[in-house]
């Protein structure tokens, strides 16, 4: 097999994954809107996505996160969430709220606030 081949071959079990773990996902996604800034995994992370992949298979409709700012909500829910469940169900609606306008508008923006 050639490399060029392999990189192919890799580049097509990335992309698999990524349309099958959520946490994958919400990581690529970190890694894309956040140029530059270190992931650090963490527990909270991988409960978080597993409940929300829940909510996608139908176990459960409900769902309320609390947890300290800085700790990924806004980019776990109001950015890799939406375009993970558009990319599996394109025919489904989403509406993320928010406390302030000004986070909203940029989460809409495809941006994330910076302190």
């Amino acid at each position: 097999m050639r490399v060029d081949e392999e990189i192919i071959l890799c580049r097509k079990q990335l992309d698999a994954l990524l349309r099958q773990d959520f946490k994958t996902f919400v990581c690529k996604v970190f890694l894309e809107i956040s140029p530059g800034a270190v992931y650090q995994d963490n527990w909270h992370i991988s409960l978080i996505c597993a409940e929300l992949e829940a909510m996608l298979r139908g176990e459960n409709n409900r769902l309320i996160i609390n947890i300290p700012p800085r700790y990924m909500k806004s980019i776990i829910c109001s950015v890799a969430w939406p375009a993970y469940v558009l990319g599996h169900c394109p025919q489904e609606a989403v509406v993320c709220v928010s406390y302030a306008d000004e986070l909203s508008k940029k989460l809409a923006a495809g941006g994330i606030p910076r302190r």
